[in-house]
């Protein structure tokens, strides 16, 4: 018979415009950043497999370029001293923070409020939460091609896809950082077409067996 995927859901549910707004100021207020500069947020396993020296190296360019912005990285992982090393040898303290693991949901939110965009190159993942969770809060990611999360993204629409590559993802990365309106534009979509919370996906899932219990009757 036919095969259906059902997607994965997020626990985050919609905020309204004045949580929104209330989530934002807090979001800043823990990234140490105020609403001239540019935030960006990945949260996510802190690991090599996840092609994070794509965004570590594109933010060296942006920083050698003279480009505002704050990158924050939330979670842990085999790779989490050596990535630190990277930012320290190259002097970004200042523009880049690893926060560690941060188990508080509520400072999660925060930050996606806060932030304009989600950087996220990994190759590695099948069906990642964080591409619902960051929908919830209009916070756009910044995908390669070919992986799970561009699969199910429009470019330009309701995220971004580029060329799993260093010329192509500094390229993107970097006009995006200076291109906020378009993160928003895009964010927006990205809350109308692709959030779905877990309630969706238990909606959907009942309403596909029970047609298949009826078809069975029949």
């Amino acid at each position: 018979g036919d095969i259906v995927v059902v997607p994965n859901g997020t626990d985050f549910t919609l905020p309204t415009d004045e949580e929104y707004r209330e989530y934002q100021e807090r979001g800043r207020e823990i990234a140490g950043v105020d609403s001239t500069t540019p935030l960006l947020l990945y949260t996510g396993q802190i690991n090599e497999k996840k092609n994070l020296h794509l965004i570590l190296e594109s933010l060296l360019l942006a920083h050698k370029k003279g480009i505002n912005f704050k990158m924050v990285f939330v979670g842990d992982g085999a790779d989490l001293i050596k990535f630190r090393l990277f930012v320290k040898t190259h002097h970004l303290d200042d523009k880049i923070t690893f926060m560690g693991r941060i188990g508080d949901r509520e400072v999660i939110k925060a930050l996606m409020a806060a932030a304009i965009l989600f950087p996220f190159p990994s190759q590695y993942d099948v069906s990642p939460l964080v591409l619902r969770e960051a929908a919830a809060f209009s916070l756009p990611l910044l995908n390669t091609k070919d992986s799970a999360t561009a699969f199910v993204t429009t470019d330009g629409v309701d995220g971004f896809i580029t060329e799993n590559s260093f010329d192509a993802y500094s390229k993107a990365l970097i006009e995006l950082i200076e291109n906020p309106n378009l993160c928003k534009k895009v964010g927006e979509a990205a809350r109308q077409n692709l959030y779905i919370s877990w309630q969706d996906v238990i909606s959907e899932v009942s309403e596909r067996y029970a047609n298949l219990i009826e078809r069975r009757r029949k």
